[in-house]
């Protein structure tokens, strides 16, 4: 089971790869949110779905329960903090 820590790193690997988290080389930490912050878009979101399911050999990853979620959380949300936490709970079970 990965830490909290190691899942972080290969989630901010995984958003490097997107050209809207780039902003100039932006550093990606946890308080960041994934649509105010680095800009990722709806179609975005879908690729990173099949980017995270691949970084973490996961079958799938429930990116609309966790969309639904993160909606309900307000401004709050769609933070990368909780992004690593869906994983790992995920990676736990």
């Amino acid at each position: 089971m990965m830490d909290h820590d190691a899942i972080f790193n290969t989630l901010r690997d995984v958003l490097r790869e997107f050209e809207g988290a780039e902003n100039g080389n932006r550093r990606i930490d946890p308080a960041l949110s994934l649509v105010d912050d680095l800009g990722l878009t709806s179609l975005q979101m879908v690729d990173l779905t099949l980017a995270l399911e691949d970084a973490f050999d996961l079958d799938e990853f429930p990116m609309q329960d966790w969309v639904e979620q993160e909606t309900q959380r307000g401004e709050e949300g769609f933070s990368v903090a909780s992004l690593v936490d869906a994983c790992a709970e995920l990676l736990s079970a």
